[in-house]
């Protein structure tokens, strides 16, 4: 799937969201530097650290499929098949 051929509201929820993100990536890239060149004190590396360990594990976690009213949000069409 391109660019161009995504439906149109996901491409908007992407360029809602595209400042946070790029924000929390500049916040995650500081602790990386920070943990990385041992400028913190030990107990604040192990919280960032801590940390880090949490959401790994939190996204090991299945996520549940989207319901079809969420999916017609998004632009996608469902058509239920019986097996």
């Amino acid at each position: 799937m391109t660019w161009l051929s995504m439906p149109v509201p996901i491409v908007r929820a992407y360029a809602a969201a595209l400042p946070r993100l790029r924000a929390e990536e500049s916040l995650v890239e500081r602790d990386r530097i920070s943990v990385g060149s041992g400028i913190l004190k030990p107990h604040q590396s192990r919280q960032i650290q801590d940390r880090w360990i949490r959401e790994v594990r939190s996204e090991d976690r299945a996520m549940r499929p989207a319901s079809p009213s969420e999916l017609s949000a998004m632009g996608f069409g469902y058509q239920k098949v019986k097996r």
